[in-house]
């Protein structure tokens, strides 16, 4: 804003102002008139004398107070934009922090439901998988209860009864006791052969009763694929070799199933582990570790929890399955350290005349029968073997009675 300064009008002489602007009278109306960029102070022309002329021009020029007003306002404009700014500003960097926390809260809401939803597809591909498994067991069994029926029907018709009608109301009985006699004398005959490998290695066979099919220890069929060995399934059913399921790293030493739990198979490998594994879904379900190879293997007939190992050192380690570190009991060897190449439980019967209950151990140098006096007393008792050569004992639960094999030469019938 610019003031433009009063002006005194010229004379015709020389230029020279005639007179001095009055002064102005405080109490006087000013006015004050803004046109652009210049003010202009109209003043009404004082009617005085002379001497208040002189005393006008003598004082200096005052500016009125309204345009001192005017003029601080028009300076402290520029502080008001300043201030604006900065709430502004403020308000920008608040809603800077609101912006981030949403999306902070936004991006940790997306990967909580992209993990939920990662989880619910793989339950979802487990859940088909098993749904896969258990229509498979279905077909199975549907094909094998066909093939029973089928043949049930054949074995009928063959033991029809005579063709004379004098012996057809004995030949149920006649038929009866023929297979009693069969049966005392121990008449068998071969009936037909099953290939199990086509590359051998087969050495260890063991029967599970309610899947009604034998187990057959032998190496992978497809070593280049799946290394390693495992056991074959042959079906009582139809004679024929059905499914191979790997188990172990190394050759397969012992088989044996559970009385509580029939499907689930316990297993002793040269890879220093001891494996329980379903049959129903053929996975292992869980592992043991040792620290020498393993042998022999059996499961105790008194408890179900608990699980017996014979390594290489001649030592038999105690397992509980609700234990899953680490075995909870070792049997040291009393003899020199064979490996133990055969286990068989011994269940207690008070009604025998050899009530006790414990473990039998079968080794290279002898036999020993460990007492079960509790739950972590055992008793060692050694058996009136041969010396040498021992490979396998097994144990006839009802009767107390137990086969030993020995290497070829030897058999010895035991009866405790």
């Amino acid at each position: 804003m610019e003031i433009d300064s009063p002006r005194v009008p010229e004379d015709g002489n020389g230029g020279q102002p005639e007179a001095v602007i009055a002064a102005e009278d405080v109490n006087a109306p000013h006015v004050i008139s803004d046109s652009g960029s210049s003010t202009e102070v109209d003043e009404d022309e004082d009617e005085d004398d002379s001497s208040g002329a002189q005393q006008t021009g003598q004082a200096p020029l005052r500016l009125p107070a309204t345009w001192a007003f005017s003029q601080r306002s028009v300076d402290g404009a520029s502080a008001v934009p300043s201030a604006t700014q900065g709430a502004v500003q403020t308000l920008l960097q608040l809603e800077e922090v609101e912006g981030q926390a949403l999306i902070s809260r936004t991006s940790r809401s997306l990967e909580q439901e992209q993990t939920l939803r990662r989880k619910a597809e793989l339950e979802s591909a487990e859940y088909k998988l098993k749904l896969q498994v258990v229509t498979s067991k279905y077909g199975q069994a549907q094909q094998e209860l066909q093939e029973l029926k089928a043949l049930m029907a054949q074995t009928g018709r063959s033991s029809a009864p005579l063709s004379s009608s004098s012996s057809s109301s004995f030949s149920p009985l006649f038929s009866l006791s023929k297979r009693v006699e069969g049966s005392r004398t121990a008449q068998y005959s071969f009936s037909k052969a099953v290939l199990v490998s086509q590359a051998g290695g087969c050495r260890v066979l063991s029967y599970c009763e309610p899947l009604c099919c034998l187990l057959a220890s032998q190496p992978s069929p497809h070593a280049t694929l799946v290394p390693g060995c495992g056991v074959k399934k042959v079906s009582l059913v139809n004679m024929k070799a059905s499914q191979y399921v790997p188990i172990h790293s190394k050759q397969i030493r012992g088989l044996s199933f559970s009385r509580e739990n029939n499907s689930l198979l316990l297993s002793a490998s040269l890879d220093n582990t001891v494996k329980l594994t379903s049959l129903l879904t053929n996975t292992v379900v869980q592992t043991y570790k040792t620290d020498k190879p393993v042998w022999s293997c059996c499961w105790s007939l008194d408890n179900s929890n608990y699980i017996y190992a014979g390594l290489s050192n001649g030592s038999v380690l105690v397992y509980d399955t609700r234990d899953t570190s680490t075995h909870i009991q070792e049997l040291a060897p009393l003899r020199s350290r064979c490996p133990v190449a055969s286990l068989g439980y011994i269940p207690r019967m008070a009604s025998s005349s050899f009530p006790c209950g414990g473990l039998i151990a079968g080794s290279l140098e002898g036999a020993c029968f460990w007492e079960q006096v509790n739950e972590t007393t055992y008793t060692p008792h050694i058996l009136p073997l041969e010396s040498g050569g021992c490979t396998d004992i097994q144990v006839e639960t009802e009767s107390r009675h137990c086969l030993v094999t020995y290497r070829p030469g030897k058999t010895l019938f035991l009866r405790l």
